[in-house]
């Protein structure tokens, strides 16, 4: 008996930007070192892999997007 594991798509939301996993066989830790590549907003934020909300077919992680800076 063999057992398969189905695992749901990513998908991260950022803003109003939904990016898709494009590497779903890296661990967690290093999708989130790719994207910052891309978007350095990643880089300001701390996602876990238990914070990701079923959504449909699709497993979502929403990013926190940090405050706007003014001056004043």
């Amino acid at each position: 008996m063999t057992t398969t594991i189905n695992t749901m798509p990513i998908v991260f939301i950022l803003g109003t930007l939904r990016i898709e996993d494009k590497a779903p066989h890296l661990p967690f830790a290093d999708k989130i070192r790719v994207l910052s590549k891309h978007f350095p907003q990643f880089r300001q934020t701390r996602l876990y892999e238990e914070d990701g909300k079923p959504n449909g077919e699709v497993l979502e992680y929403t990013v926190p997007l940090p405050p706007a800076k003014t001056n004043g």
